[in-house]
C-alpha cells in the first residue's frame, strides 16, 4: 500500500500501471500510448480507501492511516475535481481500462461496434487511447469531442463505498472536519446512482454514456 501511494501525483492522480523496471519496449508502448515511460496516464475503480479500513481492522495501527490518508484524500479529491464535470457525485471514466472490466460487451455499445470481435474491439481501445492523448487525457476535451465518456455503475459503487471509507478513518484520527467531507460526498454520489443509473422498466442500473448521460440498455435488451 505505501508503494502504491508513493506514485499518487501531486496533482492527486493516482495511475492504475506502474512500471518500477520497465524494458525498452514497455517504456516505448507507454511513451506512445501514455506520455510517460514508467506510468500510464489512466486510473482504477478506486478501492483503495475500502483496502485501507480492512487494514485497519486487523492492526488498528493509527500511525499507519496519519501516514497513508492525506494522500489518498487528494486522490479522491482529484476524482471529483478531474472527472466529474457536471458535479452530480459520479465519476467518469474515459477509457474502458479505466472500468476493471476491460472488453465488456457494454462498450461495443458506446462504441458502436455491430460484429464485435477480437480486432475490431482492440482497435477500438487502441484508438480511444490515442484520442485520450490528443485531449491531454482532459475529461472537458474529450466531452466536447464526444470521445468515450462513461459513468459506470460499477465504478462508482466502488468509489461511495470508499468513501464511506475514509470517513470512518478519519474519525479514528480525530479529524471530523475531512470525515465530514467524504460523508457528504458520499451520500451525494449515492443520491446520483439512485437516481440517474436506475431504470424503472427493468429494474436494473444501467452505466450512462458522453455528455448527454444516454442509458447504455442495448446489451441486456438484446440479450
Amino acid at each position: 500500500m505505501i508503494t502504491l501511494i508513493s506514485m499518487i501525483q501531486r496533482d492527486g492522480f493516482l495511475p492504475h500501471m506502474i512500471l518500477w523496471e520497465s524494458t525498452f519496449l514497455g517504456r516505448k508502448y507507454n511513451r506512445i500510448f501514455h506520455s510517460s515511460g514508467f506510468f500510464n496516464k489512466l486510473t482504477q475503480p478506486p478501492v483503495i480507501g475500502i483496502s485501507l479500513e480492512k487494514i485497519y481492522e486487523k492492526d488498528q495501527d493509527k500511525g499507519f492511516l496519519e501516514q497513508l490518508l492525506p494522500s489518498i484524500k487528494n486522490y479522491f479529491l482529484w476524482l471529483s475535481k478531474e472527472r466529474d464535470n457536471d458535479k452530480d457525485g459520479l465519476i467518469s471514466i474515459i477509457h474502458p481500462l479505466e472500468s476493471g472490466a476491460d472488453k465488456s460487451p457494454i462498450y461495443d455499445m458506446v462504441y458502436e461496434i455491430k460484429n464485435p470481435n477480437i480486432f475490431n474491439i482492440n482497435f477500438f481501445l487502441i484508438k480511444n487511447l490515442l484520442q485520450c492523448k490528443s485531449c491531454n487525457w482532459n475529461l472537458n476535451k474529450i466531452e466536447k469531442k464526444n470521445f468515450f465518456n462513461v459513468e459506470g455503475v460499477t465504478f462508482n459503487c466502488i468509489y461511495v463505498q470508499s468513501l464511506r471509507s475514509l470517513s470512518k478513518l478519519f474519525l479514528e484520527i480525530d479529524d471530523k472536519k475531512n470525515s465530514d467531507i467524504f460523508s457528504k460526498m458520499a451520500k451525494k454520489t449515492e443520491k446520483s446512482i439512485l437516481k440517474k443509473f436506475y431504470d424503472s422498466e427493468t429494474g436494473l442500473f444501467f452505466d450512462l454514456a458522453f455528455i448527454n448521460e444516454r442509458m447504455i440498455q442495448n446489451s441486456y435488451k438484446n440479450s
